[in-house]
């Protein structure tokens, strides 16, 4: 059991996200290609835990800091699936054991309650393949590997970036659209709305998106390293992109940059493999049907 002077309690008020967004940062600091995530992402889906008490469950010390938290998201249709419900692992800040099994526990008897109109069926974490600890606390509670995604990554190239290049703003979103249709590595190219609302919900950064002569890069950084979670490229000029994508990186403090890719978007994947890319690491998520739990 967690020391006596945790308290527990749900979602308070909008800086719960912030503070979630500030420990998540640090309790995955020195873990393999731990994503950055953003602040914009997290207040997105703080939003919708107001409408849903119990999605987010917060552990707090005796002096009022912020030690551990655990949430889940709203239920969607996943195809192939059923209805899903993203959850997150118990994150505690120093490593608590007895804290992590105890906001895993009191999140498994929330969710039932707390997603009463649109039960999951299953829940779904996702983790990195090296993240031997986190899988293994979610395998002991019966969680399954239900499909991972290769993680390919290279240092940053040293070619000279040539041409010019600018930030994306919402009055080029319909040319970067438009370039990204033209891109044939990409099966299903995003339209200037789809982009429009990555960027609202913080799935792409306004401050590392930014349109080239070459194509259009999208990266989000955690130094060493910077993901790469948006590259459309002009046919032929996918060096020149690179670049690009190698400069901006290293200007906001990354050494190498790395792409996680669905295994459907193959041409993008071999394009990757092209341009240096190796599989170093890979996405991996895990479910848990609710009914066998």
């Amino acid at each position: 059991m967690p020391p006596a002077s945790i308290t527990f309690r749900s979602t308070r008020d909008a800086l719960d996200a912030d503070r979630q967004y500030a420990l998540w940062l640090r309790a995955t600091e020195g873990l393999p290609f731990a994503w950055s995530s953003s602040l914009a992402n997290a207040r997105h889906y703080a939003a919708d835990a107001a409408r849903f008490p119990g999605s987010r469950i917060y552990a707090e010390n005796g002096a009022g800091d912020l030690v551990g938290y655990i949430g889940t998201m709203m239920p969607f249709e996943w195809e192939g699936i059923g209805t899903v419900a993203p959850t997150g692992f118990p994150w505690t800040l120093p490593h608590d054991p007895a804290l992590e099994q105890e906001l895993y526990r009191r999140m498994m008897e929330a969710i039932p309650g707390g997603y009463a109109a649109q039960r999951p069926r299953v829940l779904i974490q996702r983790f990195r393949a090296s993240w031997s600890r986190q899988l293994d606390f979610v395998k002991a509670r019966r969680w399954k590997e239900r499909f991972r995604e290769p993680i390919l990554a290279r240092g940053l190239a040293d070619a000279p970036a040539t041409g010019t290049i600018a930030p994306v703003t919402k009055d080029l979103l319909a040319s970067v659209a438009a370039l990204a249709a033209g891109d044939p590595c990409l099966a299903e190219p995003p339209t200037a709305l789809a982009l429009e609302q990555r960027l609202a919900k913080g799935w792409l950064s306004w401050e590392t998106f930014w349109v080239c002569d070459d194509g259009a890069v999208a990266l989000q950084v955690r130094p060493p390293r910077a993901e790469v979670k948006f590259f459309a490229c002009l046919p032929g000029r996918e060096e020149g992109l690179l670049a690009w994508l190698s400069r901006a990186a290293r200007a906001h403090g990354a050494t190498g940059a790395y792409f996680t890719l669905n295994l459907k978007r193959g041409r993008e994947i071999d394009r990757a493999r092209s341009l240096g890319f190796k599989e170093k690491d890979a996405d991996v998520y895990m479910g848990l049907e609710l009914e066998k739990a």
